[in-house]
């Protein structure tokens, strides 16, 4: 199986939006947006796996039968680098072969780029010299 980072992205999507921590939500394909509606259930457990190895997830079961039970401290900060499409892309194009911490890395440098760049333009602003 090759790991799909989007797949990884849509779990941690469904974590934030589904999981409170009670441990009692599994994931399933049509859960999932319809482009992974074809992949069997062994590549979502597989994935799922992959994400709490990675710590980004914590969830319950095992041999791939879990319950997620919410996002990591990790899982927030990949979630909240990869929220922007711009910047996901970015990565996948830089980055999406190479390890997990690398694409997070090139993730985490893109959102610190561009919170610098929001920086600079709210400062401008708030001196009276931008726009």
């Amino acid at each position: 199986m090759k790991r799909d980072m989007d797949l990884i992205r849509e779990i941690l999507l469904f974590a934030e939006k589904h999981c409170d921590g009670k441990y009692e939500y599994g994931i399933n394909v049509a859960e999932l947006p319809q482009k992974y509606h074809n992949i069997n259930e062994f590549e979502l457990r597989e994935h799922i796996t992959l994400t709490i190895e990675n710590g980004l997830i914590e969830a319950s079961g095992a041999f791939g039968d879990y319950s997620i039970g919410r996002l990591t401290w990790e899982g927030h900060e990949f979630l909240g680098n990869a929220r922007s499409p711009k910047a996901w892309n970015t990565a996948k194009r830089i980055a999406g072969h190479l390890s997990l911490s690398a694409f997070t890395g090139v993730l985490t440098r893109l959102a610190s780029e561009r919170a610098i760049e929001l920086l600079d333009h709210f400062l401008a602003v708030a001196s009276g010299g931008g726009s």
